[in-house]
């Protein structure tokens, strides 16, 4: 079916009410006709865009935008990401006439691994993936394998250190106990690559206490404490009540001492008994 009339050109039907038409030979019947009257209609493509870029930097790309409708108008094309909208082209084109215009994304590590780049004209759609590549960024899980020590044990534990980015990177990994150095290793990660760092360390009185353990990278820390118990300290404290010091010769004296380990730790040691 065509449309003709003094208002417009003739113009192909494009839909019928209702869609689908039977009739005899002789019969009438009311059949609605609509057709285009010289919308403009926009086309639209992705041409040009990055297979990835690092994250905080922009995916820029390219539209490629043509009016294939049958009047000259104006669109505003929408570049999404999701549900949001981080720019829009506005654009007027003649019937026929084709154009590019730039856009851009911004990204963020939270849009990793990817995101997928929409254009709307509102007639069309057109989109796109951009992979997103996270830096490298070494997270830390510290583990001990002993948390009550006594000095002159060892303190023993396990930093796991992963690479939750996806690009390679190196960094130093520091356990330290205090402000004292236990070790540092320099370690290469692959992204989501995880590697160990294995520590032992000697404790002495000076640690006693509670101490901390700190596993460190450039990007993150982790850390456990340790208890290290008082060194163990003898007390003694003779108790004269229950002694007999003042004796004369061929008497024999006795010393009664109450003794204390006040320290921190279970020992044993030797108490000697002298004269002067």
């Amino acid at each position: 079916f065509f449309v003709n009339n003094d208002n417009i050109d003739r113009t192909e039907v494009t839909t019928t009410e209702p869609e689908t038409i039977e009739w005899d030979s002789g019969d009438n019947r009311r059949i609605d006709l609509q057709a285009s009257v010289g919308a403009s209609l926009f086309e639209v493509g992705i041409i040009d865009a990055p297979d990835s870029v690092n994250a905080g930097e922009d995916a820029d790309i390219t539209l490629n935008l043509t009016n294939t409708g049958a009047r000259e108008g104006e669109k505003t094309v929408e570049v999404r990401v999701g549900n949001e909208t981080p720019d829009t082209v506005t654009e007027t084109l003649a019937v026929g006439e084709s154009t590019e215009r730039p856009a851009s994304v911004p990204t963020e590590v939270s849009d990793a691994p990817n995101i997928t780049v929409t254009a709307d004209t509102g007639d069309d759609t057109a989109s796109t993936t951009v992979d997103v590549d996270r830096p490298p960024e070494f997270a830390v899980a510290l583990g001990l394998n002993n948390t009550s020590v006594v000095p002159g044990e060892f303190v023993n534990g396990t930093a796991t250190v992963t690479n939750v980015g996806n690009q390679t990177g190196t960094q130093n990994v520091t356990v330290t106990i205090g402000d004292t150095e236990i070790t540092t290793s320099e370690l290469t990660l692959d992204g989501d690559e995880s590697q160990t760092v294995d520590f032992s360390y000697q404790t002495s009185a000076n640690d006693a206490g509670v101490r901390t353990i700190t596993a460190a990278s450039d990007d993150d820390s982790n850390a456990s404490v340790a208890r290290v118990s008082e060194p163990a300290n003898f007390e003694v404290d003779v108790i004269e009540s229950d002694s007999k010091l003042d004796v004369v010769a061929n008497e024999t004296a006795v010393l009664v001492a109450d003794i204390e380990n006040v320290g921190g730790a279970r020992a044993n040691q030797s108490v000697t008994v002298t004269r002067d």
